[in-house]
């Protein structure tokens, strides 16, 4: 056995397994903040130096701050455990340890503070010799390369695999896994090496090898001292009293028990229990004055904010009222200024109608009259084309002031002789894509059909566009209307903003009479004017 731990090629081995475990490590490990290293070191400090009361009312001040986060509620009640573990108080390791991983499961990284519960709780066991289910806890671990675990963790958990390799008579494996975790423990957490000694007593007192226990048990006193752990000291001490009574060498034994009981004073196990015991009642009875006390001024706070939000709520709302009824009357205003607009326009445009009805029936019906007066005198072979003009002329002022056939002919062929009559007579390619079940009453087609001719009338003195298209679908629900040409375009909310545009405001205020909706879109390529009008607007217009 002796000669494996002196074969270079074995030390070499263990060196780079190692190395690359802890590069492993530090890939994967969470680093605790600066206030909770701090607060490590300190609980460590206090521990050493049994001044446990300290510890934990250093822990239980850092818990309840009022910026601790669920990661620090962890770091406080892990370490609290720490301090029970020295006093080996099981029960309380467990309880803290459980309110740790209530925190911990909290977090982001949940996956680490879990591998660290799971950790503590496989120590905890190990050391109540319920060795199996340490076991269970560390195998996990021991798969992963003992990921997310800290350096000290994972040494303990080699010790602990060590262990179970020497209660299963596996010496060689033992005596391997002892070395690895000697040579780990010394590149990363030297004080506690004496875990390491303390363990492998018990390998060499199986052995027989007295002289290699007594070895061991100088290291890790020796290392136990420079870093001043008693618990550590009194580990190797009581290894080393109990292995020599079971030979039967009570003299050592009794010296090894003179030693261990000295020192076992000095720790005061169940005095120092009790004392933490007394204090953390004791906090427990501030932390609940505390907490009914932090409730009531919650309370009261929460009584003067409540308070303080209705009034701003009451003033924000007469506020809201106030520019409510602000903006809605300006908006009534510019509605009554525009519909008086809208009204004169329409008494000009209905002026204007008049006048190029009278200037029609003056300068082309009366001439046309005298005209065919002379040529029946001079010229009566032309009579009868005269008539004919002078009907047709009739017909188109007709025309314009109301489609005679409407009620004969249709929506639809109404729209399609005035399409073609646009394109006759402008020398304007204008098409016609129109599928109409006749699902409005007459008076709708006629508002309709004005909608079409007012915006076809608009293609043409406004546009300059070559080409033009008016679409009519019909369908279940909506009727919808296109009409759209290739010209200059214009811009759509100056346009429907000024109120001399007659034109546009004539096609929205029909669409909006027939409860109908519409878009209108335009650019230097174009204009599309879209209309959808409900398949039942008679009662929304006859209600108008």
């Amino acid at each position: 056995m002796n000669s494996n731990f002196q074969k270079p090629k074995c030390i070499v081995k263990y060196v780079i397994l190692s190395i690359i475990s802890l590069l492993l490590f530090i890939d994967n490990v969470k680093a605790q903040t600066k206030a909770e290293k701090e607060l490590k070191e300190i609980v460590y400090s206090y521990n050493n130096a049994l001044q446990y009361d300290s510890a934990i009312l250093v822990i239980n001040k850092f818990i309840n701050q009022n910026n601790s986060s669920n990661q620090n509620k962890f770091y406080g009640n892990l370490f609290m455990s720490f301090i029970y573990k020295r006093l080996q108080d099981y029960a309380q390791v467990n309880k803290y340890l459980d309110i740790a991983i209530k925190y911990g499961l909290q977090t982001k990284n949940k996956d680490y503070f879990i591998a660290i519960y799971n950790c503590q709780k496989s120590f905890a066991y190990f050391d109540v010799s319920d060795f199996s289910k340490a076991d269970s806890m560390m195998q996990p671990f021991v798969k992963s390369n003992y990921k997310y675990l800290e350096n000290e963790d994972r040494g303990v958990l080699m010790v602990q695999q060590a262990f179970i390799y020497l209660r299963n008579k596996n010496f060689e494996d033992a005596a391997k896994m002892y070395k690895a975790a000697e040579i780990f423990m010394q590149q990363n957490c030297p004080c506690d090496l004496p875990i390491v000694y303390a363990n492998a007593i018990q390998l060499y007192e199986a052995r027989k090898q007295y002289d290699k226990m007594e070895e061991c048990y100088k290291k890790g006193v020796a290392c136990a001292d420079s870093c001043g752990i008693l618990k550590y000291k009194m580990m190797c001490t009581q290894n080393m009293y109990y292995f020599y009574r079971k030979n039967g060498y009570f003299e050592k034994a009794i010296y090894y028990c003179h030693r261990w009981d000295s020192m076992n004073m000095i720790y005061r196990t169940n005095q120092n229990i009790i004392k933490l015991k007394e204090i953390d009642h004791q906090l427990n009875e501030k932390l609940k004055e505390a907490i009914i006390s932090e409730q009531n001024a919650i309370i009261l706070n929460n009584k003067i904010y409540v308070n303080k939000i209705i009034i701003n709520v009451l003033i924000i709302g007469f506020f809201i009222l106030v520019i409510v009824f602000v903006r809605e009357y300006r908006i009534g205003k510019v509605k009554r200024n525009q519909r008086m607009q809208f009204t004169k326009q329409l008494l000009t445009k209905i002026e204007e109608e008049r006048k190029r009805i009278a200037s029609d029936l003056h300068d082309g019906i009366s001439h046309d009259l005298i005209s065919l007066k002379n040529t029946k005198q001079h010229f009566p072979e032309h009579l009868d084309n005269d008539i004919d003009t002078i009907i047709e002329n009739i017909r188109s002022i007709s025309r314009n002031l109301h489609p005679v056939m409407f009620e004969r002919i249709g929506l639809k062929t109404t729209i399609e002789q005035m399409l073609e009559r646009i394109q006759s007579v402008n020398r304007f390619l204008i098409t016609s894509d129109i599928s109409y079940n006749n699902s409005f009453d007459t008076n709708i087609e006629l508002q309709l059909f004005r909608i079409i001719q007012e915006a076809c009338t608009n293609m043409i003195k406004h546009s300059d566009a070559i080409a033009g298209r008016v679409s009519i679908t019909d369908g279940q629900r909506i009727l919808n209307i296109i009409i759209e040409d290739n010209g200059k375009g214009f811009n759509v909310s100056q346009k429907i903003n000024d109120n001399n545009s007659y034109g546009i405001h004539n096609i929205i205020l029909r669409t909006k009479l027939l409860g109908g909706k519409i878009n209108i879109e335009s650019n230097p390529t174009g204009t599309k004017i879209n209309i959808s009008i409900p398949n039942n607007p008679d009662e929304y217009f006859n209600s108008r």
